[in-house]
């Protein structure tokens, strides 16, 4: 995968996600295009993700406190 490849293609390959990243799929906040795209090319099967174990404990606990999910009405 290139870095600072814009809107370039992503190649076959792998990308390592973390929370912050994760947290983009579902909270749209400032630079969520690029999060998206990569979110999309593994949905499309061009990229394989890799993440770190504590990862869902991770994206919980952010989205639990962002203040822009969950909300009821």
């Amino acid at each position: 995968m290139e870095r600072g490849g814009g809107d370039k293609a992503l190649e076959r390959g792998e990308a390592v996600v973390d929370a912050s990243v994760v947290v983009k799929w579902f909270v749209r906040e400032e630079y969520t295009g690029e999060p998206l795209r990569l979110r999309d090319a593994y949905v499309d099967g061009l990229v394989d993700l890799l993440a770190p174990y504590l990862l869902p404990m991770e994206v919980l606990n952010a989205l639990k406190y962002s203040g822009r999910f969950g909300r009821m009405s």
